[in-house]
């Protein structure tokens, strides 16, 4: 008793000097922010569905901290972790046993999660003799407490203080230093304090969280989070229970890609298509693909034929019904329609596993796309292979410091010895240069805003590259791939200029390609060449595509960027389907949708250096990062060919 006595004094000095430093930050601070013209209050965050390994980066910043608990630093109380948390510590503590489900590796502790969660959940919970509501204004609640036997890791919960903060529990075990041998929670904060941590309590890592918001305390001490009050509504509807109380009924007819005045009402909570149970991967690219264009709507009205599927018209009827017409027209779809097509999906593909495993874009697009609906390939090379999508085969350039995907996509077909396209394609996909998430042959890629597909389409015109006046009759592979050439780019010459330029020495054994040019270009191009002053040329238009979606994936969880519309001036939006999350086990996620005005600009050519001069990846905006460093394939179109293909 004695022994507890000091050790409570101890702490009581310890809290107070604490509590001064705290003041003097926080005064400080708002101070600042008065001084800018802002409030100290700020928005609610955003967690995590418990099912994915990625946690939720915010950029919020504490300005009041709303409780006295303590974190991961132990400084103040020497090596004990009871110290470090006994200020949340219940005085009369239950009888019964504590659980103690197995903790995470320090390693990789995001592999473990389910481990966790289901030994915490099979466990005997205890609960405390009475419930109590919120503690009084300035005090913290240390002689009552109640404990919710429904949280588990993935569960948003409150911290009851002086007013309350917010988190989600990502890791829950006993720390092997505590003499208490109570449950406790790791939890990621919604708002950052600079006493909180990045997961780690003391020297050791037990969840991975942005820095300054890993937070440690009793679990009988997080009550669920009370401003989601949905996730109790009338359970007697399976729908309800599952995917929250938003309906969203099939849309029959013809419901064109969503034009808006402004993107507020498009962006927000619920918003996009709901995911459910490792569906990040499918729900990314339906939102590319459909939301705010229209060049795969062809699956959506081809006719049944002989050679289809019997189920044929049920998966485009629950495509385009079920999922595509309600998100153009109410912007929300909820994961039981999109659940109908991957229970399709997974009996009549060859990709098994489409009901809940982690998949990839692209076994999903092979599957929809080529084994079920049987669209036609948008690609076309002229060795006369056809495919969806162009994966990027490319050895790496250590010349390139920043490399573009027109760069990559160049340098792709460069290597690849007399292929091009074989015409323009309406959607072209690029997977870029990585082995999932294991392995990236650069570290930031940029996608280009416009990808110039003209020295790559086969007997394209264009003019020669020395002379710049005359037709380009030879294309020169050696010397596009010498040295001192720019990476990927191709050189073409006229008759003439191809002649003087390789009678040097070290050009001499090119081998070039003859370009077929249609006598009918010839002739229009010397009769426009005729009607111009000073023997100008005309000039030859170059064939461009507009990148419309790039879907990224980091630590498994697939997210998009996409643009609501086509040409330079339409706005980009980000896309999570699983962004937030309301209850635990058997509660659903939340999707969200959120504008992205400085995408274009960082993307941009002008805004490379800067790049360039940004050496950690961590400095970068956080969207911005996500798609330099995370891009996982690109998605361009062409509002041509769209037209008639």
């Amino acid at each position: 008793m004695k022994e507890f006595e000091r050790e409570r004094r101890e702490f009581e000095d310890v809290r107070k000097r604490e509590d001064e430093q705290y003041e003097k930050y926080r005064s400080n601070r708002n101070r600042e922010l008065q001084d800018r013209g802002q409030s100290s209050q700020h928005g609610r965050s955003t967690f995590r569905d418990k099912d994915r390994a990625e946690p939720m980066i915010t950029q919020n910043i504490d300005t009041s901290r709303d409780t006295r608990v303590e974190t991961g630093h132990s400084a103040h109380y020497g090596n004990s972790s009871d110290r470090a948390l006994y200020s949340s510590q219940p005085v009369n503590p239950p009888a019964s046993s504590p659980v103690n489900p197995p903790m995470p590796s320090a390693a990789n502790p995001m592999n473990e999660r389910r481990e966790v969660e289901n030994s915490f959940s099979d466990q005997n919970r205890f609960k405390s003799s009475r419930e109590v509501g919120p503690p009084e204004e300035g005090k913290f609640d240390t002689e009552a407490y109640t404990y919710n036997g429904d949280l588990a890791v993935g569960s948003m919960v409150e911290v009851r203080g002086r007013l309350v903060v917010y988190g989600v529990i990502r890791w829950i075990g006993i720390l092997p230093t505590s003499k208490s041998k109570q449950p406790i929670a790791g939890l990621e904060m919604e708002e950052e304090s600079p006493t909180y941590t990045d997961g780690t309590f003391g020297n050791e890592r037990y969840f991975t969280c942005p820095p300054n918001k890993g937070f440690f305390m009793y679990l009988d001490k997080c009550y669920k989070d009370s401003r989601f009050s949905d996730v109790a509504e009338d359970t007697s509807n399976p729908g309800v229970q599952t995917f929250g109380s938003i309906e969203t009924p099939d849309v029959p007819g013809t419901v064109p890609p969503m034009c808006f005045n402004n993107l507020e009402e498009i962006c927000g909570r619920k918003k996009g298509i709901q995911g459910h149970h490792n569906s990040c991967y499918l729900d990314a690219s339906l939102f590319s693909m459909f939301a705010f264009t229209q060049v795969f709507d062809s699956i959506l009205f081809r006719q049944k034929q002989s050679s289809d599927l019997p189920q044929y018209s049920q998966v485009q009827t629950v495509l385009k019904e079920g999922i595509i017409n309600p998100l153009r027209k109410n912007f929300y779809v909820r994961a039981d329609k999109v659940l109908k097509l991957r229970t399709l999906l997974d009996q009549l593909g060859t990709v098994q596993g489409m009901m809940g495993e982690e998949k990839d874009p692209e076994e999903f697009l092979n599957s929809l796309l080529q084994q079920i609906m049987k669209a036609d390939p948008f690609i076309t090379l002229s060795s006369g292979q056809n495919s969806f999508f162009y994966q990027l085969f490319v050895e790496k350039d250590n010349r390139i410091v920043l490399p573009t995907t027109q760069q990559l996509v160049g340098l792709s077909f460069l290597q690849t010895t007399n292929i091009k396209l074989a015409e323009v394609p309406s959607c072209f996909i690029i997977q870029m240069p990585r082995f999932g998430k294991d392995y990236k042959m650069y570290d930031r890629i940029v996608p280009s805003l416009k990808l110039d597909i003209t020295d790559i389409l086969q007997d394209a015109p264009r003019l020669c590259y020395v002379c710049g006046l005359e037709i380009s009759e030879m294309e020169c592979p050696d010397c596009s791939n010498q040295l001192n050439a720019e990476p990927s780019a191709y050189r073409s010459f006229c008759s003439e200029c191809f002649q003087k330029f390789h009678t040097h020495r070290d050009r001499s054994k090119h081998r070039p390609l003859k370009l077929h040019i249609e006598e009918g270009f010839r002739e229009c191009f010397e009769k426009q060449r005729r009607n111009l002053p000073n023997g100008d040329s005309p000039e030859i238009g170059r064939e461009e595509l507009e990148l419309f979606a790039v879907v990224c994936i980091q630590t498994s969880h697939y997210v998009s960027f996409v643009r609501c519309g086509t040409g330079p001036d339409a706005p980009w939006v980000f896309f999570d389907s699983m962004a937030d999350r309301v209850g635990a086990e058997n509660g659903y996620n939340i999707p969200e949708v959120k504008p992205v005005p400085e995408l274009p600009q960082w993307l941009e050519e002008s805004n490379h250096n800067r790049i360039i001069g940004i050496k950690d990846n961590k400095q970068l905006p956080e969207n911005i990062r996500r798609v330099l460093c995370d891009g996982y394939m690109c998605m361009y179109q062409s509002t041509e060919a769209m037209m008639y293909k």
